[in-house]
C-alpha cells in the first residue's frame, strides 16, 4: 500500500521536514489510509520521546523544542510561525480520529508567543531567516487563528481575527473554513500591547503606551535559523522599521558566501562586534533589569557568554516619551574584554546625511582595508582561496570586507540622520557620545550581496587596545516625523563607572538620564536607573526610578522598596484547561501592589532567572504569583536512574539553559535541583534520597522555579505631570 510505504517512511526518518512538516503529511496519510496501525501512528504524534528529535511527539515537542512563552527555538519568526501553523494542521486532522491536540495545555501558547512577538501594532521582528528590511507582520493566517479561537474561545485571538479581517462574510478563508459556522462579524485594529519580557526565547519589548513606537532587543539562546546577532535590537516608529533588522538572506544555501559572510555576521546587526570575529558562543543572556513606568522603560540585558574573552557583553535601552507620540531612545553597550569593539548601528534605507563634523575618506577598498576588495574574503585563507567551491558555513571573520565607501571623523560635534525611501517625513537621528579613544566610522553596505540591492549607511564606534579592554558605547537615538525634538544631547560628570546624560528638548525642557550613577547632586537617587524631567525654568515635571529605594530632585521624592522573600511551592500546569502556573512565596515583609509589566527574579546558588508576573494575590499566607509564561521547560522519559542522575533518552534542545531549574516527578511531589544537563545525563545538584519517587520508564518534568528559590521583584516608582504613583510626593 502506497500510503502505508509513505508512513513507514516517515517513521524511518526517510521523509522529513522542519518540524510539522511530516508530522502534518504523516496525520494526511493515516487519515486517507483509515486502517492499520492507526493507534500505533498517531500514538507516535504525540508520544514518541527517543533520540530523533524530528519525531518528538507533540507531549514532549511543546516543552522541548518551545520556549516557555510559546516560541519554538528556531529563532526566525517565520520559521517558527511554520511550526505553528504546521502544527495546527496536525490538531485539527487529528480531531476526527478523537485526539485532542489542543488539551495539551502548552499548545495554546503557540498563538500567544506569536502575537506576543508584534511591535508598534504593525511588526514581526525580522530576526534570523525571517522576513526583510522593510517589516511586516506574521500571524495574519485567518485560518490558523480560526481554529485556534474555536478551541480556546480567547477574546484575544478574536480581535487579531478582526484585525486581519477573517469574521464575518471574510470568515471563509480556506477550504477547511467553509465545514464551520462564520466566526461573528467584528471590526477592530491590531490592540495596543504593554511592554513586555520574552524570556524563554529571549526577546525584550519596549513601547509607549499607544503602542506606536517600539524598540525589541533579542538575548535568546540561537536557534536552527537564527543569526549571530545577541543583543541586536530594532527600532519600529512611523508606522516603519527605523533601526531595522535585514531579513531573510539571498538563499539558504551553504555554497553562497554572502550568506556566512554578511547577513548572518555579527556586524551587520545592530550590536557589538569583539576582535573582528563573528559572536562565537551560544549563551543566552540574562535579565539584570525591566522596568516599565508610564513615560520611561528600560531593559538592562547581561551576554557574557556571547564571546569567550568577554566576561562583560551588555546593553542598556532606556526608551523614554517626550509625549504621546515621540520617544527616544538611549542605548548604553559597555564590553570588557577582547582588543577591539565595533559598535554598529544603522537605520533604514533612504537618504542619509551627516550634520557637523569634518571627515576624512578612504581612498578604496573597504573596512577591511584599502587592499580588500568589496565582498573578498580576506580573514579565512581556505575560504577565500582562489577556486575554491566548497561550504562557508565555517566562516567567523568579521564580515567588514562587506562596508564600503568608508569615511572617518576627524573632529567636531556630529549627528547622524536617515529619511526612509519609503516615506520622507519618517526619519531617525543619532548622536553617539564620546568615550576615551573612540573612533566614529562611516560607511555603506547593500542590504544583501546579491538579491537585495538597496544601500544602508551603517554608524560604526570603535575602541582598539593592545591589552584586554574596556568600552563603553552611548548613544541617543531619535525617530521623528517631520521636525526633530532633541536640541542636544550630552554626558555629564559622575563618579566611579556611572553614567549621566542630560538631553535638551528644542523648547528648553530637559531630561536628566542617570544609569548607576552614584553621586550626582541632581537628581540624588540611590536608583540603578532614573530620568529627572524639568521644564524650561528648572522645574521638575517628571520622574521615574527603579531598582532603587528613592529619589530627589527639584521638589519630586520618589520612594519604595523591594519585595522579597523565599518560594514554598509552585503549582504548574501540566493537563486541563490551559491556566496560569502559580509560584506561592513566603515574604519577607508585607507584600507591595504590582504594577503592569512587573517582573520577578527567582535565584539560587546555581542560576538567576525571571518571570513576567500576570496577577498577584494573597492566599493562606502566602503571596501567590501567576506568570505570564510556562514554568515548565522541558519534558523527558526517564530510561535510568543512578543515585545523583537521571538518564534520559529524549532530545533536551535546551539543555545548556537548565542548569539551576528543578527536576520534578510526574504528581510533582518532589523538586530536585538540576547542576547540569549534558548527554543525556540530568545530573543532580544532591543525591536522590531515599524512597524518592522517580521511575524508569515515567517522565521527569523540568520546571524552572522549584522551593527554596529566592525571590525579589525590585521597585519601581514614578511622579508624571499626567499620572501621580503611589510613592511619589511633588
Amino acid at each position: 500500500n502506497l500510503l502505508e510505504e509513505g508512513i513507514e517512511e516517515v517513521f524511518a526518518q526517510e521523509i522529513r521536514g522542519n518540524f510539522g512538516m511530516h508530522q502534518r503529511a504523516l496525520a494526511y496519510a493515516v487519515a486517507a489510509r483509515q486502517y492499520g496501525k492507526v493507534d500505533e501512528w498517531l500514538d507516535g504524534i504525540f508520544t514518541y520521546s527517543g533520540p530523533a528529535y524530528t519525531q518528538t511527539g507533540l507531549n514532549y515537542a511543546l516543552y522541548d523544542l518551545v520556549f516557555r512563552d510559546g516560541l519554538p527555538f528556531e529563532t526566525s519568526p517565520g520559521y517558527n510561525w511554520g511550526w505553528v501553523a504546521n502544527i495546527t494542521t496536525v490538531a485539527e486532522t487529528l480531531k476526527r480520529a478523537g485526539r485532542d491536540v489542543y488539551a495539551i495545555p502548552k499548545m495554546k501558547r503557540l498563538y500567544d508567543g506569536v502575537l506576543d512577538m508584534h511591535a508598534a501594532r504593525a511588526f514581526t521582528p525580522a530576526l534570523g531567516d525571517s522576513g526583510n528590511v522593510y517589516g511586516g507582520m506574521i500571524g495574519c493566517d485567518g485560518r490558523v487563528f480560526q481554529a485556534a479561537y474555536r478551541a480556546y474561545r480567547d477574546p484575544r485571538f478574536y480581535r487579531h481575527l478582526a484585525a486581519i479581517d477573517a469574521t464575518g462574510d471574510a470568515s471563509f478563508v480556506s477550504y477547511e473554513s467553509l465545514f464551520h459556522p462564520a466566526v461573528e462579524a467584528g471590526a477592530a485594529e491590531f490592540p495596543a500591547q504593554a511592554s513586555r519580557l520574552l524570556d524563554g526565547y529571549g526577546m525584550a519589548i519596549l513601547n509607549n503606551p499607544a503602542d506606536s513606537i517600539a524598540a525589541t532587543l533579542y538575548y535568546g539562546f540561537k536557534g536552527g535559523h537564527g543569526h549571530f546577532d545577541r543583543l541586536h535590537f530594532d527600532i519600529f516608529a512611523n508606522g516603519r522599521p527605523m533601526l531595522p533588522d535585514l531579513g531573510y538572506p539571498d538563499f539558504m544555501n551553504v555554497y553562497v558566501s554572502g550568506i556566512y559572510t554578511w547577513s548572518q555576521n555579527t556586524i551587520n546587526h545592530n550590536t557589538v562586534t569583539v576582535d573582528a570575529r563573528r559572536q562565537s558562543s551560544n549563551l543566552a543572556g540574562s535579565v539584570r533589569a525591566f522596568a516599565v513606568g508610564a513615560f520611561a522603560r528600560v531593559v538592562d540585558i547581561d551576554a557574557p557568554g556571547t564571546y569567550a574573552q568577554c566576561t562583560t557583553y551588555r546593553r542598556r535601552l532606556f526608551m523614554i516619551d517626550r509625549d504621546a507620540s515621540r520617544s527616544y531612545f538611549i542605548d548604553v553597550f559597555t564590553v570588557d574584554g577582547g582588543r577591539q569593539h565595533d559598535y554598529s548601528l544603522h537605520g533604514p534605507p533612504g537618504a542619509f546625511e551627516v550634520l557637523g563634523g569634518e571627515w576624512l575618506a578612504q581612498e578604496q577598498g573597504t573596512l577591511a582595508g584599502e587592499d580588500v576588495p568589496l565582498g573578498v574574503i580576506y580573514d579565512n585563507a581556505k575560504l577565500g582561496a582562489e577556486g575554491y567551491d566548497g561550504a562557508y558555513s565555517g566562516y567567523a571573520g568579521s564580515g567588514f570586507q562587506h562596508l564600503y565607501n568608508v569615511r572617518r571623523l576627524a573632529q567636531g560635534d556630529w549627528v547622524a540622520q536617515w529619511t526612509h525611501e519609503k516615506d520622507p517625513e519618517a526619519r531617525l537621528r543619532i548622536r553617539t557620545l564620546g568615550q576615551p579613544g573612540q573612533q566614529i566610522i562611516l560607511a555603506n553596505a547593500q542590504v544583501s550581496p546579491v538579491k537585495h540591492k538597496q544601500v544602508l549607511t551603517y554608524l560604526i564606534a570603535r575602541c582598539q587596545g593592545d591589552e584586554p579592554m574596556s568600552s563603553r558605547f552611548v548613544s541617543v537615538i531619535e525617530p521623528y516625523a517631520g521636525a526633530p525634538f532633541i536640541q542636544r544631547a550630552e554626558l555629564l560628570p559622575v563618579a566611579e563607572e556611572g553614567l549621566a546624560v542630560r538631553v535638551t528638548f528644542d523648547d528648553g525642557a530637559q531630561d536628566i538620564v542617570l544609569c548607576e550613577a552614584a553621586g550626582v547632586e541632581k537628581p540624588e537617587t540611590d536608583a540603578a536607573y532614573a530620568v529627572l524631567r524639568t521644564d524650561p525654568e528648572g522645574a521638575a515635571t517628571d520622574a521615574f526610578m527603579a531598582y532603587g529605594t528613592h529619589l530627589d530632585g527639584n521638589g519630586i521624592r520618589l520612594g519604595a522598596g523591594p519585595t522579597t522573600g523565599t518560594v514554598v511551592s509552585v503549582k504548574p500546569c501540566f493537563e486541563g484547561p490551559p491556566a496560569p502556573p502559580e509560584i506561592n512565596v513566603k515574604l519577607d515583609g508585607a507584600p507591595p501592589a504590582l504594577e503592569q509589566a512587573a517582573i520577578a527574579h527567582f535565584s539560587n546558588a546555581l542560576r538567576q532567572t525571571v518571570h513576567p508576573i500576570a496577577r498577584a494575590s494573597q492566599r493562606d499566607g502566602l503571596y501567590v504569583l501567576e506568570t505570564a509564561d510556562d514554568v515548565l521547560v522541558g519534558r523527558a522519559r526517564i530510561t535510568g536512574i543512578e543515585a545523583d542522575a537521571l538518564l534520559t533518552d529524549t532530545v533536551l534542545h535546551f539543555a545548556s539553559l537548565y542548569a539551576g531549574a528543578y527536576a520534578a516527578d510526574e504528581a510533582f511531589s518532589s523538586f530536585r535541583v538540576i547542576e547540569k544537563v549534558k548527554g543525556g545525563r540530568i545530573q543532580l545538584a544532591e543525591p536522590l534520597p531515599e524512597g524518592q519517587p522517580f521511575v524508569t520508564g515515567r517522565d521527569v518534568w523540568i520546571v524552572n522555579v522549584g522551593p527554596g528559590d529566592r525571590l525579589d521583584i525590585p521597585a519601581t516608582a514614578e511622579y508624571t505631570s499626567l499620572k501621580k504613583q503611589e510613592g511619589a510626593t511633588p
